[in-house]
Formats: structure tokens, C-alpha cells, sequence
């Protein structure tokens, strides 16, 4: 969680919302390591979904942790986004924030 962390600090004033989703079962487990990563920011939204539910599944698609990016309009500009620790997380950010002017 810290790459994702540094990459939500780098973006914390612009158009940018990282969507934190746990399928654990363990809702306090996902709480806990939200504290302990302090991943509570303003740009950082976090949700525990059921692994079972419809939507889970629809994001998850088997695999664990997935990288998406949603536009603003709730358009899928990307199902497969680089990891955060990647060059090509802030590169692909950077030129939708350019796009989107």
C-alpha cells in the first residue's frame, strides 16, 4: 500500500480518486490496515465488498489486486492499469490529467 499511498499524495490536489475495495471477509482487518497505511485522505475512498457479490466479481474478475481507471463520468478508461509502483501509473495520470483540461 505504499506506492499507492506515495502516488495519492503526488495527486492529492488534482482531479484524481483512488477507490480502495477489500473482498476480505474480515471487515476489521481492512479497517486496521487502512489505519495503520493511513491511507484516510481526502483523495482515498475505501469500500469491503462481499467477494460473492455481483460487483466483486465484476471488478475483480479472479484476480487479486486489480488496477483500474474510471473517468469522472463513470466511463472504464482501463480494466488492466499499470501497478501505482510503476513509471507508467504516474505517466498514464499525468497524461489523463492533460486530456481532461
Amino acid at each position: 500500500m505504499g506506492a499507492t499511498l506515495k502516488l495519492a499524495n503526488r495527486f492529492a490536489n488534482r482531479n484524481v480518486t483512488f477507490i480502495l475495495i477489500s473482498i476480505d471477509k474480515d471487515s476489521a482487518k481492512w479497517e486496521a490496515m487502512i489505519e495503520k497505511n493511513k491511507l484516510v485522505m481526502n483523495n482515498i475512498a475505501h469500500y469491503n465488498l462481499d467477494a460473492e457479490s455481483k460487483l466483486a466479481t465484476f471488478i475483480t474478475d479472479g484476480a487479486v489486486p486489480k488496477y483500474m481507471v474510471v473517468a469522472p463520468n463513470g466511463s472504464t478508461i482501463t480494466e488492466v492499469a499499470p501497478r501505482p509502483s510503476s513509471d507508467a501509473a504516474t505517466a498514464l495520470l499525468l497524461e489523463l490529467l492533460k486530456s481532461d483540461k
